[in-house]
């Protein structure tokens, strides 16, 4: 910008001296006239017009250049912006899938070591055996309803999977995998948006069942619950909750980085 404007001030130098000398060579010469010389200074004003009306043009297209070039790099700057908040998105759903299957792997393993120690177990015997067969089957019952409800929630039957674990709750409320019937439930109303309910329910698994691997879990989802209404302590709250208390559980990792995203 410097050096455009020198070089149109030289020019313009160039230009008056010219005139200049030529209004001089008229006066020496003793032929100039009044004439001459109104025409000699509107050609000088002429001049400057033209060269000031340049130099404004010239200003004027560096000036929308560089605003068009500041619009387009705040635009790469949304836009990136965007992507990352998508991408930071895409892996807490990654981490929160991989907790969720490690728990639901440790779950299973339980379960198949205590199908195992039953099976190994001889039965014991009681003179009355009207006593067993109703506990047994039972027992069988409660856990084909506790098949049955995650069997239909990861079908998407929420209606039929939330009845199976109803049943199962109300059949068996001491069951080991009680804690995980309620869990479920609480996850059912977060799929409805039905938030105020889920963060009763996930409340409801660690008081029911201080002792169960799914309680850090449940207080971080306690803690996602609050972020979507907008309430930043209570959700800052249960995130340090899983931190402080659970800190090598799989959900602190997780609430770590919800935690790092909440708003000082």
């Amino acid at each position: 910008m410097r050096e455009g404007k020198s070089g149109s001030d030289r020019t313009r130098s160039v230009v008056v001296k010219g005139l200049v000398l030529g209004l001089s060579v008229l006066v020496l010469g003793g032929c100039a006239t009044k004439r001459d010389l109104r025409d000699l200074q509107t050609e000088v004003r002429n001049q400057r017009m033209q060269q000031d009306e340049e130099m404004v043009r010239r200003h004027g297209e560096v000036r929308d250049s560089l605003a068009v070039q500041n619009e387009a790099l705040f635009q790469l700057r949304g836009q990136l912006m965007t992507q990352l908040i998508s991408i930071q998105e895409q892996l807490v759903t990654i981490q929160q899938l991989t907790g969720q299957n490690q728990q639901n792997v440790a779950m299973l393993r339980e379960q198949l070591e205590a199908d195992r120690s039953r099976l190994m177990t001889p039965p014991e015997v009681s003179s009355n055996p009207e006593q067993i067969a109703p506990a047994a089957a039972g027992t069988t019952d409660a856990t084909e309803l506790y098949n049955e409800g995650v069997t239909q929630l990861g079908r998407g039957s929420r209606v039929t999977a939330r009845r199976a674990f109803q049943a199962f709750l109300s059949q068996s409320p001491n069951h080991p995998l009680a804690a995980d019937a309620r869990y479920f439930l609480a996850d059912i109303l977060v799929q409805e948006d039905r938030w105020e309910e889920a963060i009763v329910a996930f409340n409801e698994v660690a008081e029911l069942h201080p002792a169960s691997p799914r309680v850090p879990e449940a207080f971080y989802r306690v803690g996602l619950a609050y972020i979507q209404l907008n309430r930043t302590q209570e959700a800052r709250e249960y995130l340090n909750r899983v931190v402080t208390g659970y800190p090598d559980s799989g959900s602190a990792a997780l609430a770590r980085e919800a935690l790092a995203q909440l708003p000082r």
